[in-house]
């Protein structure tokens, strides 16, 4: 069995890892941790590699994924949708999808659970991913599951997974930015995306 991280617009390894396993096994049960890629993406911009953070309501007390209710204290929506247009509105295929992640800055979520399943479940259609995904609800400790990549992807972008060596593809500004948002590669290779990132998985 594998067990994959609950990520918001998952890092392109997430996806490359997913293209590769009988079955996507999502881990909601764990306790939320700051700075992970539960409520964080990774896109390139004209200076280079940029987070987006989802913000969460702060309750006092430590929950499950599950449970983490999203923050509209700010406008983030709106924020984020500006930086993913400015970013990608000149890649090949940002207009062919855009409707399909219009709605996701649009509507308002109260979990994060939901948010995050329903960009899975584009990215997954999109890409042509037809693994079956199972939402797991009881925690279990490292070594339990024979792939485990809850702890695999580094959310400061700093190392990128052993096991993934991440095909080269043309990004919208000049250099390759390895290890970002799957955004990132939908937006420039459509659906050659697919290949490209299970080219990338080398376990």
């Amino acid at each position: 069995m594998s067990i994959f991280p609950l990520c918001y617009f998952a890092p392109s390894a997430w996806y490359a890892a997913a293209l590769n396993v009988a079955e996507i096994n999502i881990e909601i049960a764990e306790h939320y941790s700051k700075q992970q890629y539960t409520n964080r993406m990774w896109i390139k911009t004209t200076n280079g590699s940029l987070p987006l953070i989802v913000p969460v309501q702060r309750t006092g007390e430590r929950k499950a994924i599950r449970d983490k209710r999203i923050s509209y204290e700010s406008l983030w929506q709106k924020n984020h949708w500006k930086s993913l247009e400015t970013a990608y509105r000149s890649s090949p295929y940002f207009e062919y999808y855009e409707d399909k992640f219009v709605p996701f800055y649009e509507k308002k979520y109260d979990f994060l659970l939901d948010f995050n399943s329903e960009i899975q479940a584009t990215c997954l259609q999109i890409l042509q991913i037809e693994t079956p995904v199972r939402l797991i609800e009881i925690y279990e400790k490292p070594g339990f599951y024979e792939n485990d990549f809850r702890q695999s992807f580094d959310a400061t972008l700093e190392s990128q997974p052993k096991w993934f060596s991440p095909v080269p593809y043309t990004q919208v500004f000049e250099g390759f930015l390895a290890g970002i948002s799957v955004f990132d590669v939908i937006c420039n290779e459509g659906p050659h995306g697919r290949d490209i990132l299970k080219r990338s998985f080398v376990m």
